[in-house]
């Protein structure tokens, strides 16, 4: 019998290369989940800078809508400012009013629009109060809403409810007084 001798390198694959196999395979696989560690990392790494991000400018968006806020009021207080004192308006109302004409309830709505409630005793003469309040200077628009009989102590008179748009006068400030509101939170 002829036998060769086999080399040791064949011999020793011949033994062995299931166990390297195995060996280079959880090699594979360790890689591979290291590679999926890391990977998992670097991406819970971005998405806590994006909320982070998220948070700073949500919290920018809050102090925004704060200062809107602030904005929108001082325009309101502006408006109201520009209007004068209601002393003035009271008393050119009061004054141009038919003698017969008594104002029961005087107001402002959340509109700014002026209520005026009363009664007149010399019969309905409402379009005469709707064209003295017209020519005020302080009213824009004025509108009979309601009239109605009334009858106190034996005497009929006639109820009335008009609303009157306040006139705006112009104001002095500017763009630049108005961007110079110091924003919600800001440190001085």
């Amino acid at each position: 019998l002829d036998t060769k001798p086999t080399s040791l390198l064949r011999t020793a694959l011949q033994l062995y290369w299931m166990p390297m196999a195995a060996a280079a395979a959880l090699c594979c696989v360790l890689l591979g989940s290291w590679w999926c560690q890391h990977q998992l990392r670097q991406w819970d790494e971005e998405i806590a800078m994006m909320l982070d991000s998220v948070n700073e400018e949500d919290q920018q968006l809050s102090t925004l809508h704060d200062a809107e806020d602030v904005l929108s009021e001082y325009h309101k207080l502006q408006s109201h400012a520009a209007r004068g004192p209601i002393g003035e308006l009271v008393h050119a109302i009061a004054t141009c009013l038919p003698a017969d004409t008594r104002v029961d309830w005087f107001s402002l709505d959340e509109n700014d629009r002026l209520i005026l409630k009363g009664n007149m005793l010399g019969g309905d003469r409402s379009y005469e109060i709707i064209k003295a309040l017209r020519q005020l200077p302080q009213i824009e628009e004025v509108s009979l809403e309601s009239v109605g009989r009334s009858s106190k102590l034996g005497k009929t008179g006639t109820l009335f409810e008009i609303h009157c748009e306040l006139a705006a006068r112009p104001t002095r400030s500017t763009d630049t007084e108005i961007a110079s509101i110091p924003a919600v939170g800001a440190s001085r």
